[in-house]
């Protein structure tokens, strides 16, 4: 038997001994996040952690921003959401780890957990409504990045004085 042979035996070997959990991809594909702009408001987006970018900067109604990033060691993406009306800054990071689930998180400044999760299987997400708008958090299937968009609409129970809210203090900074 060739040295060819043996570590593809060796190969099958490892996979077989890890069982069901093994995600052929998990690790090797990147990040993508795409911000979608449904609301009436204008934020401006930015990518601070990326590989590429289609847009960057104010994302009009109906506009969208994405960039994707694939990084060995830490979030793939990493980005912000400035609102002017009201003024409010939003943080956003993406991961897909080496192992787990990846996921996608959105913070307020200071680092308040807001939405996301960091082990997001397929179709699920999650939302804050801040009383202006309202930030969904949604894992896509898988293309050619492990896929997410954060979508902004107006929000289902805006504030009367049209402040946003905090997101809620948990006592720790999130799932990460």
């Amino acid at each position: 038997m060739g040295t060819r042979s043996l570590a593809l035996v060796a190969v099958i070997g490892l996979v077989t001994a890890c069982g069901g959990g093994v995600t052929p991809t998990a690790g090797n594909l990147g990040t993508r996040i795409c911000v979608i702009n449904n609301s009436s408001q204008s934020p401006a987006v930015q990518f601070s952690k990326k590989d590429t970018a289609t847009f960057e900067g104010v994302v009009s109604s109906g506009g969208e921003a994405c960039a994707e990033g694939t990084f060995f060691i830490g979030n793939d993406v990493e980005g912000s959401i400035v609102m002017s009306q009201p003024v409010a800054s939003m943080t956003f990071t993406g991961t897909n780890p080496w192992a787990g689930l990846p996921g996608t998180v959105v913070y307020q400044s200071g680092g308040r957990f807001c939405t996301g999760g960091a082990s997001m299987e397929i179709d699920s997400y999650f939302y804050w409504d801040d009383a202006v708008v309202r930030y969904t958090v949604k894992r896509l299937p898988d293309d050619q990045w492990k896929e997410f968009t954060i979508t902004i609409e107006d929000s289902d129970s805006p504030a009367s004085d049209d402040r946003s809210k905090e997101c809620p203090d948990s006592g720790d900074d999130g799932p990460f």
